[in-house]
């Protein structure tokens, strides 16, 4: 009894397997994704956790002017510290001859008293340095490939104003600088900026540090509170010029690695559902149809004994194939593009070993995600096939009844041919399927227009930021703050136009229970060279007392425009004050908090010494300005603005080209899938409608028009519809892939809506066309002989 069925299962699946394959290709979809960023996300944080284990990364990072090494056994007795670490880190500036634009290095010590145990170096290649010859260092991977350097490169480094020569005999990765980016950064430059290790000996002389540190690094026990310790580490080093400790969360490459981790989760949500909901409706509408057609079969079946059970089991066996062919061609997509966006990550993340590699528990994931969806939609036909009785089945199904109605008499009023009666007639039959087959298609185009509109948020992020906020072309960091007469000197440099001082200052705020660490900015009144706009493209003027912040930090602190915060400041004299938030600015990119120099002055009250300075050039000379700032002792590093835009460019175009790419192809398929499952029952049902049309002497281009045309009104009745969903699939999405670092705006241009309806006409006519060859060789005799 079983073998009879399973054989009649193996003869549906091959008769019908271009309806099965392009529902497993819906499926397939929805599996690939599943795969593609439940996959790369464990490979990430699986990778990510080993690393930190194996080099034991800290947990709390804590950083002060210059405190004696004896206070590292100190802090070690703060209760519920593990293990606790000093070293020195200092900026410094690279002389690259073959580069007109200083670089920047962060050099970190080796202690040369006993090995290091927190955050441990891991050598690629070469040695560790000699504690008896100074200059020798470490460099870090990307940093060495970015500028072609070897092993036993030599290049000059101006550290605390002399220049000292370097020597690489050690290429080398660390915890803490998976992601290295330089200080006012938005995306690492590995080319300008670089992370060394000198030995303690080398740099404590090279900083006038002798018996000092100005970093400490530590592990806290299991169950430990971390606010706790952070607040007594604070109270510790706050003599010392203690600029407030910090955990993982705060820290600036786990942070973009963790903003990373919560994009491919957000995917993880958002997308696989959409395939999922599509692919039930399809073997919902596939299997009633087949269920309706075999109505005098399952009648035969069951008079000869069959039960309810074996015949629902067998037309479950029918869903579950082909969620089970789905998943095998799904887990193949998807770990083909897991591998493609790990080596994207490696680019940008820099681990030991990053791997691609899926768990079983995936697969099975993805497995019962497809097997879950398809006998969703089974269970309509299994519960028709269940309910006939017998004497019923076997009966042949009642006639349709039509009558004059409203589509009759709208066709009129339109002047429709017999033809365009005929499709508006069908339509209006199966309103219900009908329905579906315009929601899927909807669904397609609303998922490619949610992912394609990221492109223009990026280029609208990019627009606000580079070139309306950032009206300046370079900015210049100094080795240590100076004052306005180093601005002045700048603005003395031929073929600078303009310059500017700005300055931060490091401070903790608190509202209520929530408190962030974040810097205050400050320009110039009535800046030339620095503005604050908003998503709606204004511009926002610093208030001239209290505190103006970015709607992400606002969030974060939950405060609005009129609350006050608790500021502390981390460092120097380490004010505390309360301050009014007078304005909330809804930008792009960051957390961050603004305030007028006279507001800066009255926290830091110090000779409101110059940080950095803007600058805008004569693109002509741009090359002697490079060259000049180059020979400056007080410059630590330049960022230039269109350098950092090219990059960030780059990188949007690497991830959202390759993203767009796999998106396009599951539209395609949930198009396909839709499109081609549809017209195959139109063409089943007709089938003998349209023979009998070309007996009474209508032409083949005529009677395939009838499928088509029903098709072709189908798809452009879901154009609208699919505008709509992507509308609001598109706003859920960019807020999802929003972080604390990005906030993407929703700044969709009518073009993208455009290239979304052209993608999924081309995939609807591409399938049409499949079906019309059908229609063009129907085969007449046959088709009136049968009886349906």
């Amino acid at each position: 009894m079983v073998k009879a069925l399973d054989l009649k299962l193996v003869r549906d699946l091959w008769r019908m397997r271009g309806q099965v394959m392009a529902i497993a290709l819906v499926l397939a979809a929805a599996s690939a994704t599943f795969v593609l960023s439940l996959g790369v996300h464990r490979s990430l944080t699986e990778t990510r956790d080993a690393y930190y284990a194996q080099s034991a990364f800290a947990d709390i990072f804590a950083d002060m002017t210059r405190a004696p090494q004896s206070i590292v056994a100190r802090v070690a007795k703060i209760p519920g510290i593990r293990r606790a670490e000093g070293s020195i880190r200092q900026y410094a500036t690279l002389v690259l001859p073959e580069r007109s634009a200083p670089a920047r290095a962060l050099i970190n010590s080796l202690s040369d008293r006993e090995s290091t145990v927190l955050n441990r170096l891991t050598l690629r290649a070469g040695r560790l340095p000699d504690r008896d010859r100074p200059g020798e260092v470490v460099a870090d991977e990307a940093f060495v490939k970015a500028n072609g350097f070897a092993l036993g490169a030599r290049l000059d480094a101006v550290i605390y104003g002399r220049k000292q020569p370097l020597t690489i005999v050690g290429i080398g990765l660390s915890p803490d600088y998976i992601y290295s980016i330089a200080p006012g950064d938005l995306i690492p430059d590995n080319s300008r900026f670089g992370i060394f290790w000198m030995s303690e000996k080398s740099l404590e002389a090279a900083t006038g540090r002798s018996g000092a540190i100005n970093r400490i690094t530590l592990t806290v026990e299991r169950g430990a509170s971390e606010a706790e310790i952070i607040r007594r580490l604070d109270l510790l080093l706050a003599p010392y010029g203690g600029t407030g400790a910090y955990g993982r969360a705060d820290h600036i490459s786990h942070a973009f690695l963790d903003n990373e981790l919560m994009q491919l989760e957000a995917m993880t949500r958002v997308i696989p559902p959409v395939f999922l909901i599509v692919s039930t409706f399809l073997v919902y509408i596939v299997l009633g149809r087949l269920i309706r057609t075999e109505r005098t079969l399952i009648g035969l079946i069951k008079a000869f004994g069959y039960p309810d059970r074996a015949i629902a089991w067998h037309y479950l066996k029918f869903a579950l194939v082909t969620a089970l062919v789905a998943t095998l061609i799904g887990s193949l997509a998807g770990i083909w593009m897991g591998r493609g966006m790990t080596s994207l990550y490696a680019e940008y993340y820099r681990f030991p070993i990053l791997r691609y590699h899926i768990s079983p528990a995936v697969f099975v994931g993805a497995a019962i995600l497809a097997a879950g969806s398809a006998g969703l939609g089974a269970l309509g036909g299994m519960r028709a096939a269940v309910q006939l009785s017998p004497a019923v089945a076997m009966a042949p199904p009642p006639p349709p009844v039509y009558r004059s109605g409203a589509v009759e008499r709208i066709g009129r009023l339109a002047g429709l041919s017999v033809i365009g009666h005929m499709i508006l007639r069908h339509i209006a039959r199966w309103p219900a399927r009908s329905a579906m087959t315009i929601f899927g298609v909807a669904l397609s185009m609303g998922l490619l227009f949610a992912t394609m509109q990221f492109l223009d948020s990026s280029r609208a992020m990019l627009d606000s930021y580079f070139f309306r906020s950032q009206r300046h072309d370079l900015i210049v960091t100094f080795t240590e703050p100076r004052g306005p007469d180093a601005v002045f000197a700048l603005a003395q440099v031929p073929g600078v136009l303009c310059a500017e001082a700005t300055r931060a200052i490091a401070v903790k705020l608190r509202s209520k229970n929530r408190a962030e660490r974040t810097a205050i900015e400050t320009a110039p009144a009535r800046s030339q060279l620095l503005a604050h706009i908003d998503r709606n493209g204004r511009e926002v003027a610093l208030p001239p007392a209290g505190l103006m912040l970015s709607r992400q930090l606002a969030d974060q602190l939950g405060v609005r425009a009129g609350d006050t915060v608790d500021l502390e400041m981390l460092g120097g004299r380490r004010t505390q004050l309360r301050m009014p938030v007078a304005t909330i600015v809804d930008e792009f990119v960051g957390a961050r908090a603004y305030a007028s120099e006279a507001t800066l002055d009255r926290i830091a009250r110090d000779a409101a010494p110059v940080g950095a300075a803007l600058l805008r050039i004569d693109p002509a000379a741009r090359e002697s300005i490079l060259n000049a700032l180059k020979g400056m002792p007080a410059v630590l590093g330049v960022t230039e603005r269109d350098a950092a835009l090219r990059l960030f460019e780059r990188m949007i175009d690497d991830n959202l080209f390759t993203m767009l790419f796999f998106y396009i192809g599951f539209a395609s398929a949930i198009t396909v899938g839709v499109v081609y499952n549809s017209a195959r029952i139109l063409f089943s049902e007709r089938a003998h409608e349209l023979a009998t049309l070309r007996v009474l002497g209508y032409h083949r281009r005529e009677v395939a028009l009838i499928l088509l045309g029903e098709l072709a009104l189908l798809v452009v009745a879901a154009v609208p519809v699919g505008c709509l969903i992507g509308y609001w699939m598109a706003q859920l999405m960019t807020a999802m892939f929003s972080s604390d670092l990005f906030r993407l705006p929703f700044a969709p241009a009518r073009s993208t809506y455009g290239y979304a309806i052209l993608v999924v006409l081309a995939a609807a006519m591409a399938t049409a066309a499949l079906v019309a060859r059908r229609v063009l060789r129907l085969d007449m005799i046959r088709v009136l002989k049968a009886r349906e």
